[in-house]
């Protein structure tokens, strides 16, 4: 992608322009295995608190992290949101939904017991 956006800009940038586009590093994209059973603690957690099954998304596995987690601890991710469609997530109006994150702190409680095998 690296090249791809150089070759992009080598394309577009009027010659009078002078830029320089330096490469820092890169993360592999991952994705997590919905059948783990860190995602079906995650899954149990959430059907408990919200009172619904949750809908899977294939969002985050390019944060560089989750591949970092995986390659050097040997440990899957879970990522999981408690955002609305209208919260403008990451947008400059950006809000949140208060009832429906307290909610989901309340399920990371109930993930917590369930991955650790305890009664809650």
């Amino acid at each position: 992608m690296h090249q791809q956006f150089r070759q992009y800009l080598e394309a577009g940038v009027p010659p009078t322009v002078k830029w320089e586009l330096q490469f820092v590093t890169s993360f592999r994209g991952i994705i997590v295995d919905r059948k783990s059973p860190e995602v079906l603690a995650m899954q149990s957690a959430l059907e408990t608190v919200f009172e619904r099954t949750p809908i899977f998304q294939r969002v985050g596995g390019g944060i560089g992290a989750v591949s970092m987690f995986k390659d050097v601890l040997g440990i899957d991710s879970v990522l999981t949101g408690f955002s609305l469609q209208d919260d403008n997530f990451h947008g400059p109006n950006e809000k949140l939904h208060l009832p429906t994150w307290k909610k989901g702190m309340n399920a990371i409680v109930h993930f917590l017991y369930v991955i650790a095998g305890s009664p809650e």
